[in-house]
């Protein structure tokens, strides 16, 4: 059987890697009596053997039955990998490696014969990702460093030789969380994907690009992670040459991206770095508890990026839980963002108004236009398609958007039906609709089919690349943008850029979008609709004079402007900040007051049709920023589950104060419902550095825990609770895979309240009641919490005042 090659035609061996993988031979007589590790050595050896004489198929075989019996050996999927490889099998090679890469994720080595496999099958730049990560995770492999050289990655690999493991030179992280989510399922971004990717990507080709990097939160881990420049970048270009999500070099770039993610390591952030989210990461779940905690361990800014109030000022026009989900997303930022950026001063407006109806706090805000020139952006080496290819020779006009109620196709059809009607199918260009299938576009779909694609005078492009929409947008006529409200409107920039007059609704920051080069008509109006078009389509010489105006004086700029003047803004803002002694957000926890973990408020706001109290947000927002770490699975109506053993729960306590001090012996308790998962479960709390015993959750259980202190324990205002479970349960195995998720306690509500309030003690034992509660007990702060085993009733401990609680609320 033949061997692989590599590009210059000859051979290539596995030999050089044998010695640093080969599987350790069995240690003595003991292992090898028990009949699975007399398997696992025989099936060793026939495979080496195999291997040792070029049978390749064999011999790959052979060390499919050791992992067949020990899928735990990592040096054994990649001689399997590398047998793979020989044979010809270059997927099953790569998938083999990927399976090594996930049991032990920094071997360098791995990470360069992963190389190796991309590099012989063409895709370079995804074998140079993997020959720096190789070289970052062991710069002295010099192999990896060669590799790079010849790819001319030269530079790369000097910085990483002469730093080793040095500290970044970046200042601003630009994160994109949701993009990765978007790439995961679509090639092409969608408006506010647009500036977020076009931002980001000139601001690493900046002059000063070494203080800019990407990141994201790893959704599995919860760690934020840095995104590799040149496969961004590099992913960048794949995007703008096509649309088709199942192109083979578009995939793989997109599989590089997520092994990076997975096998990176957690990003420390520098001191005095900013994060800034210019996408809409509000959908991600714990997407804030991985904020908080880079806040704690490295004091970074955040800096969010609010490009309309849609959801909150027309939740009519937004499909399911939106609305609620962003309502909460901006309740956030009032305790987690330094600044919050605006697309346009209307934006600016309605940001400031929005926050205003939670009644308490707030954020600095301030606009940066988004006008950058879209030519750029759309540069790609991809071809016109044939179908956009018959349409460029035609009179059209261009209306690009996702087709959804909010941009209001349907006037703009009805509108045309009429011209139509009106002056003859010949008289009226064609309309091109230019856009993806959003929410609720199935009226304008029917509209057009009972239409006959209006006597055959409209095209409708569901799925366009960058390329044919450059084409669209230098060929059209001129362009439509029928938003019934818009945070900006990118498609009026996207027109502007091409110096194509923009026919758009007068209202919100269209206004702005548009300014003085735009022709406006009146909002749902299609008379006054009507009577622009028929003065774009009968008076050349009004569109001709549009246009001149609009090369005389551009009303867009470079992307690399833009991206400077946010970063402008971003350090001016934190200078002011630090002037200031710095940003103070505290919790909105009071004392005496129940909160809960789930969210069922806020889902009973859903279903009263969007409409909300600013007080179920609270609620449920105060909860979840007790959560802190990546311990948890997603909320539910009722709680939160744990997901690993360890978990920690912070209580900022700053705010509960009034603004006075805690007396010297003043007692304090928190009361924590929690809930018992598939198994028993012992609890083990340390809480302040102060250690308590082990309590146990029976299975399916409620119980609540009870720990009372003295003020004098906090540190910063804080308490800090950090438990350890000694069991978790994998649902996979409950519900014969249906839930995936690993499940450790709950937790449902908790109270923090002065020891001395009978009334909130009892609120609390009421909103849990016809539940069992245990209880934890602390004595003074000099002996540390303690339980005492004599209290214990029925395998829960119930102490002294708790006794009565109970007794009052079962009567």
């Amino acid at each position: 059987m033949s061997s692989a090659v590599q590009p210059d035609g000859s051979e290539l061996r596995p030999a050089p890697f044998q010695p640093k993988i080969l599987a350790q031979p069995v240690a003595d007589a003991a292992a090898t009596a028990h009949p699975v590790a007399e398997r696992i050595a025989a099936a060793l050896q026939h495979a080496d053997a195999a291997r040792d004489e070029r049978q390749w198929t064999k011999a790959a075989d052979g060390y499919r039955a050791v992992l067949d019996l020990d899928p735990q050996r990592a040096p054994i999927w990649v001689q399997y990998g590398h047998m793979l490889k020989e044979a010809g099998n270059m997927a099953g090679a790569e998938e083999a490696y990927g399976q090594a890469l996930k049991l032990e994720p920094g071997n360098a080595d791995t990470y360069l014969q992963l190389g190796h496999l991309l590099k012989i099958t063409g895709r370079k730049h995804s074998a140079g990702q993997m020959y720096l990560r190789s070289l970052e995770t062991d710069p002295t492999l010099r192999d990896a460093w060669k590799e790079l050289c010849a790819l001319g990655m030269k530079a790369r690999a000097d910085a990483i030789v002469e730093t080793v493991a040095g500290t970044s030179k970046a200042i601003h992280y630009f994160d994109l969380s949701d993009i990765l989510i978007h790439f995961s399922d679509n090639r092409t971004p969608t408006g506010i994907q647009r500036i977020v990717l076009a931002v980001a990507e000139a601001a690493l080709q900046a002059q000063d690009a070494a203080e800019v990097a990407v990141c994201a939160v790893h959704s599995e881990t919860g760690k934020w992670k840095r995104i590799d420049n040149e496969l961004f970048l590099h992913l960048m270009q794949l995007s703008h040459d096509g649309a088709r999500n199942s192109d083979q070099e578009w995939r793989s770039a997109v599989g590089d991206l997520f092994r990076m993610m997975a096998s990176a390591p957690p990003l420390k952030f520098p001191e005095g770095s900013t994060i800034i989210s210019l996408g809409s990461p509000w959908g991600l779940q714990n997407y804030f508890m991985a904020l908080r905690e880079a806040k704690e361990e490295s004091s970074v800014s955040y800096v969010a990026f609010v490009h309309d109030t849609v959801p909150l000022l027309y939740p009519e026009y937004c499909e399911g839980v939106i609305p609620i989900e962003y309502v909460r997303w901006l309740h956030k930022l009032l305790s987690h963002a330094d600044l919050v950026l605006a697309n346009a001063e209307n934006t600016k407006k309605d940001f400031l108004n929005a926050i205003s109806q939670f009644g308490s706090g707030s954020v600095p805000c301030e606009f940066v236009y988004p006008n950058g020139d879209f030519t750029s952006m759309f540069q790609s080496s991809g071809s016109v398609s044939e179908e956009v290819q018959s349409i460029l020779p035609t009179k059209y006009a261009l209306f690009v958007g996702t087709i959804q109620p909010r941009k209001n196709h349907m006037m703009v059809l009805s509108a045309w039906r009429q011209l139509i009607k009106e002056l003859g199918v010949n008289a009226v260009p064609t309309l091109v609709l230019a856009g993806k299938l959003g929410w609720y576009w199935e009226q304008v779909v029917e509209f057009i089919k009972k239409t006959d694609s209006l006597d055959g005078k409209l095209r409708m492009l569901n799925q366009v690349s960058d390329t044919d929409l450059q084409a669209l947008y230098q060929n059209a006529m001129f362009t439509i943008y029928n938003s019934h409200y818009e945070g900006w409107g990118l498609p009026v920039t996207e027109s502007l850029s091409f110096g194509k007059v923009p026919l758009i609704a007068r209202n919100s920051a269209l206004l702005e979008s548009g300014g003085k080069h735009a022709v406006f008509f009146e909002s749902s109006s299609e008379p006054s609709f009507m009577e622009a078009v028929r003065n774009m389509i009968f008076k050349p010489d009004f569109l001709v004079e549009r246009e001149r105006a609009i090369r005389a004086d551009p009303p867009v700029r470079s992307w690399q402007s833009v991206a400077a003047e946010i970063r402008r803004v971003v350090k001016d803002a934190r200078a002011k900040a630090l002037a200031a002694g710095g940003p103070h957000f505290a919790s909105g926890l009071k004392l005496g007051q129940v909160y809960h973990f789930g969210m069922k408020k806020i889902w009973a706001a859903e279903k009263r049709g969007g409409f909300y109290d600013a007080a179920d947000f609270v609620d449920f927002e105060v909860g979840e920023e007790v959560r802190a770490g990546p311990h948890w699975n997603p909320p539910e109506e009722w709680g939160v589950w744990t997901c690993k053993r360890t978990f920690r729960l912070v209580f900022d306590l700053s705010a509960a104060k009034n603004g006075r001090e805690w007396g010297p012996d003043e007692e304090l308790r928190l009361c924590l419902s929690v809930r018992g998962h598939h198994q028993p479960t012992k609890l083990r709390f340390d809480m302040n550095g102060s250690a308590l015993q082990a309590f146990s959750i029976s299975p399916h259980t409620e119980s609540v825990l009870s720990i009372t202190f003295k003020a004098s324990m906090l540190t910063d205002d804080k308490l800090v609770l950090t438990a350890s479970q000694n069991s978790l349960t994998d649902l996979a195995k409950v519900t014969e895979g249906r839930d995936p998720r690993t499940i450790g306690i709950a937790l449902k509500s908790f109270m923090v309240c002065r020891m001395s309030d009978l009334d909130a003690r009892m609120r609390f034992l009421e909103s849990i009641a016809g539940y069992v509660e245990g209880v934890i007990g602390v004595d003074a702060v000099a002996s540390g919490p303690t339980i005492n085993p004599e209290d214990s009733e029925g395998g829960f401990l119930l102490l002294g005042a708790e006794r009565a609680d109970i007794a009052h609320a079962n009567r």
